[in-house]
Protein backbone atom coordinates (compact mmCIF):
# COMPACT_ATOMS: atom_id res chain seq x y z
CA UNK A 1 0.00 0.00 0.00
CA UNK A 2 1.07 3.65 -0.68
CA UNK A 3 2.23 5.88 2.25
CA UNK A 4 0.96 9.14 2.46
CA UNK A 5 1.97 11.95 4.50
CA UNK A 6 0.12 14.97 5.55
CA UNK A 7 1.31 18.44 5.88
CA UNK A 8 -1.82 19.93 7.49
CA UNK A 9 -4.67 18.11 10.00
CA UNK A 10 -6.63 15.93 8.19
CA UNK A 11 -10.46 14.58 8.61
CA UNK A 12 -11.43 11.24 8.01
CA UNK A 13 -14.13 11.95 5.28
CA UNK A 14 -16.90 9.66 3.39
CA UNK A 15 -19.28 10.44 0.29
CA UNK A 16 -16.56 12.80 -0.99
CA UNK A 17 -15.50 13.29 -4.30
CA UNK A 18 -12.33 12.32 -6.23
CA UNK A 19 -10.55 13.46 -9.60
CA UNK A 20 -6.93 12.42 -11.18
CA UNK A 21 -5.61 15.93 -12.35
CA UNK A 22 -3.36 16.67 -15.90
CA UNK A 23 -0.28 16.85 -13.04
CA UNK A 24 -0.83 13.28 -11.47
CA UNK A 25 -2.46 15.12 -8.50
CA UNK A 26 -5.52 13.86 -7.08
CA UNK A 27 -7.82 16.23 -5.95
CA UNK A 28 -10.39 15.38 -3.18
CA UNK A 29 -13.66 17.33 -2.22
CA UNK A 30 -16.15 17.59 0.17
CA UNK A 31 -17.48 14.58 1.98
CA UNK A 32 -18.68 13.96 5.53
CA UNK A 33 -17.69 13.16 8.89
CA UNK A 34 -19.28 11.60 12.00
CA UNK A 35 -19.35 13.62 15.21
CA UNK A 36 -21.25 12.84 18.15
CA UNK A 37 -23.41 11.39 16.53
CA UNK A 38 -24.18 13.49 13.16
CA UNK A 39 -23.68 11.30 9.55
CA UNK A 40 -23.23 14.53 8.03
CA UNK A 41 -20.95 16.70 9.54
CA UNK A 42 -19.35 18.94 7.25
CA UNK A 43 -15.77 18.61 6.71
CA UNK A 44 -12.45 20.51 6.42
CA UNK A 45 -10.53 21.62 4.80
CA UNK A 46 -13.36 20.77 1.96
CA UNK A 47 -10.24 20.57 -0.91
CA UNK A 48 -7.78 17.88 -0.03
CA UNK A 49 -4.26 17.86 -3.22
CA UNK A 50 -2.35 14.00 -2.90
CA UNK A 51 0.73 14.14 -5.21
CA UNK A 52 1.12 10.89 -6.39
CA UNK A 53 4.70 11.86 -7.52
CA UNK A 54 6.11 12.55 -4.11
CA UNK A 55 6.94 8.88 -2.31
CA UNK A 56 5.48 9.19 0.05
CA UNK A 57 2.21 10.53 -1.32
CA UNK A 58 1.87 14.32 0.34
CA UNK A 59 -1.54 15.67 1.44
CA UNK A 60 -1.94 18.98 1.32
CA UNK A 61 -5.07 21.72 1.77
CA UNK A 62 -4.61 24.47 -1.26
CA UNK A 63 -5.69 27.59 -0.73
CA UNK A 64 -9.70 28.03 -2.38
CA UNK A 65 -11.07 31.34 -3.77
CA UNK A 66 -14.15 32.24 -5.10
CA UNK A 67 -15.52 34.71 -7.50
CA UNK A 68 -19.06 33.42 -6.84
CA UNK A 69 -20.21 34.48 -3.46
CA UNK A 70 -19.99 31.95 -0.64
CA UNK A 71 -19.70 28.51 -1.90
CA UNK A 72 -21.31 25.45 0.02
CA UNK A 73 -19.75 22.12 0.95
CA UNK A 74 -20.77 19.41 -1.14
CA UNK A 75 -21.60 15.70 -0.17
CA UNK A 76 -23.04 12.58 -2.23
CA UNK A 77 -22.41 14.84 -5.40
CA UNK A 78 -20.68 13.62 -8.73
CA UNK A 79 -17.53 15.52 -9.58
CA UNK A 80 -15.55 14.86 -12.98
CA UNK A 81 -12.47 16.95 -14.60
CA UNK A 82 -12.63 18.42 -18.63
CA UNK A 83 -9.30 20.21 -19.35
CA UNK A 84 -7.84 22.21 -16.48
CA UNK A 85 -11.64 22.38 -14.48
CA UNK A 86 -13.06 20.71 -12.30
CA UNK A 87 -16.84 20.33 -12.43
CA UNK A 88 -19.09 19.60 -9.35
CA UNK A 89 -22.94 18.83 -9.62
CA UNK A 90 -25.90 18.10 -7.43
CA UNK A 91 -25.60 16.39 -3.63
CA UNK A 92 -26.00 17.60 -0.63
CA UNK A 93 -25.53 20.65 1.52
CA UNK A 94 -23.34 20.16 4.79
CA UNK A 95 -22.77 22.20 7.81
CA UNK A 96 -20.96 22.27 10.70
CA UNK A 97 -22.38 19.64 13.18
CA UNK A 98 -25.30 19.40 11.98
CA UNK A 99 -27.69 17.63 9.71
CA UNK A 100 -27.42 18.80 5.50
CA UNK A 101 -29.44 21.93 4.51
CA UNK A 102 -30.75 19.67 1.88
CA UNK A 103 -30.12 18.57 -2.31
CA UNK A 104 -27.96 21.21 -4.34
CA UNK A 105 -29.92 21.24 -7.40
CA UNK A 106 -26.78 23.27 -9.08
CA UNK A 107 -23.90 22.99 -11.13
CA UNK A 108 -20.33 24.26 -9.95
CA UNK A 109 -16.64 24.67 -11.50
CA UNK A 110 -13.36 25.04 -10.09
CA UNK A 111 -10.38 26.14 -12.05
CA UNK A 112 -8.01 23.65 -10.92
CA UNK A 113 -5.43 26.14 -11.69
CA UNK A 114 -5.48 28.57 -8.98
CA UNK A 115 -8.04 26.37 -6.82
CA UNK A 116 -10.74 28.66 -7.66
CA UNK A 117 -14.46 28.38 -8.06
CA UNK A 118 -15.73 30.12 -10.91
CA UNK A 119 -18.84 31.21 -12.80
CA UNK A 120 -17.61 31.21 -16.86
CA UNK A 121 -15.51 29.09 -18.78
CA UNK A 122 -13.34 29.47 -21.53
CA UNK A 123 -13.93 26.55 -23.54
CA UNK A 124 -12.76 28.05 -27.04
CA UNK A 125 -9.21 26.37 -27.36
CA UNK A 126 -10.07 23.96 -25.72
CA UNK A 127 -12.69 22.73 -27.92
CA UNK A 128 -11.04 23.83 -30.78
CA UNK A 129 -8.05 21.32 -29.62
CA UNK A 130 -10.22 18.41 -29.55
CA UNK A 131 -11.85 19.49 -32.62
CA UNK A 132 -8.37 19.12 -33.93
CA UNK A 133 -7.55 15.79 -32.50
CA UNK A 134 -11.10 14.15 -32.75
CA UNK A 135 -10.65 15.23 -36.84
CA UNK A 136 -7.28 14.07 -37.08
CA UNK A 137 -8.07 10.59 -35.06
CA UNK A 138 -11.34 10.00 -37.36
CA UNK A 139 -8.60 10.98 -40.60
CA UNK A 140 -6.44 8.48 -39.67
CA UNK A 141 -9.04 5.93 -38.58
CA UNK A 142 -10.39 5.80 -42.04
CA UNK A 143 -7.43 5.71 -43.45
CA UNK A 144 -6.71 2.56 -41.40
CA UNK A 145 -10.40 1.25 -42.33
CA UNK A 146 -9.54 2.16 -46.34
CA UNK A 147 -6.18 0.40 -46.48
CA UNK A 148 -7.62 -2.96 -44.79
CA UNK A 149 -10.71 -3.00 -47.29
CA UNK A 150 -8.19 -2.75 -49.96
CA UNK A 151 -6.45 -5.48 -48.68
CA UNK A 152 -9.24 -7.33 -48.04
CA UNK A 153 -10.18 -6.98 -51.68
CA UNK A 154 -6.52 -7.43 -52.99
CA UNK A 155 -6.49 -10.74 -50.94
CA UNK A 156 -9.95 -12.33 -51.98
CA UNK A 157 -8.84 -11.54 -55.71
CA UNK A 158 -5.37 -13.01 -55.41
CA UNK A 159 -6.75 -16.19 -53.70
CA UNK A 160 -9.78 -16.99 -56.97
CA UNK A 161 -6.80 -15.95 -59.10
CA UNK A 162 -4.56 -18.51 -57.69
CA UNK A 163 -7.51 -21.27 -57.31
CA UNK A 164 -8.60 -20.64 -61.42
CA UNK A 165 -4.57 -21.29 -62.07
CA UNK A 166 -4.99 -24.00 -60.06
CA UNK A 167 -8.48 -25.90 -61.60
CA UNK A 168 -7.07 -25.14 -65.23
CA UNK A 169 -3.81 -26.93 -64.47
CA UNK A 170 -5.38 -29.72 -62.59
CA UNK A 171 -7.81 -30.24 -65.92
CA UNK A 172 -4.68 -29.91 -68.18
CA UNK A 173 -2.14 -32.28 -66.18
CA UNK A 174 -5.91 -34.78 -65.93
CA UNK A 175 -6.30 -34.69 -70.01
CA UNK A 176 -2.94 -35.22 -70.87
CA UNK A 177 -2.43 -38.62 -68.51
CA UNK A 178 -5.85 -39.50 -69.93
CA UNK A 179 -5.22 -39.70 -73.54
CA UNK A 180 -1.43 -41.70 -73.05
CA UNK A 181 -2.80 -44.39 -70.74
CA UNK A 182 -6.53 -44.62 -73.37
CA UNK A 183 -5.83 -46.32 -76.80
CA UNK A 184 -7.46 -44.45 -79.68
CA UNK A 185 -7.50 -40.68 -78.38
CA UNK A 186 -6.05 -38.38 -80.86
CA UNK A 187 -2.28 -37.61 -79.42
CA UNK A 188 -1.70 -41.09 -77.91
CA UNK A 189 0.72 -43.69 -79.43
CA UNK A 190 -2.14 -45.31 -81.32
CA UNK A 191 -3.28 -42.14 -83.41
CA UNK A 192 -2.05 -43.88 -86.96
CA UNK A 193 -5.14 -44.25 -88.02
CA UNK A 194 -6.56 -44.97 -91.71
CA UNK A 195 -8.37 -42.06 -93.46
CA UNK A 196 -10.77 -43.73 -95.72
CA UNK A 197 -11.94 -46.73 -93.18
CA UNK A 198 -12.11 -47.28 -89.81
CA UNK A 199 -13.08 -45.18 -86.84
CA UNK A 200 -10.38 -42.71 -86.45
CA UNK A 201 -8.07 -43.65 -83.91
CA UNK A 202 -8.27 -47.52 -84.69
CA UNK A 203 -4.88 -48.91 -85.06
CA UNK A 204 -4.32 -49.71 -88.87
CA UNK A 205 -2.57 -52.61 -87.93
CA UNK A 206 -5.40 -53.95 -86.38
CA UNK A 207 -7.92 -53.62 -89.05
CA UNK A 208 -5.77 -55.33 -91.83
CA UNK A 209 -5.64 -58.85 -88.91
CA UNK A 210 -9.44 -58.78 -89.74
CA UNK A 211 -9.14 -58.54 -92.99
CA UNK A 212 -6.90 -61.20 -93.27
CA UNK A 213 -8.80 -63.44 -91.13
CA UNK A 214 -11.96 -63.41 -93.58
CA UNK A 215 -10.24 -64.25 -96.66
Amino acid sequence: SARITATIPVESRQRHSAVLAPDDQIIIYGGTRTTDGVDFNQVSPDVLVIDTKKDPFEITAPEVSTNIGKFPTLTTHSADLYGNYMIVAFGNITRQNAEPLGRSEKIYVMDIRNFTWINSLELTNQANNNKTTSSSGSQSSNNDKTTIILASVLGVLGGALIITAGFFAYRFISKRKTEKEVPGFFGSNFDRYDDDAGVPGTPVESRYNEFERFK
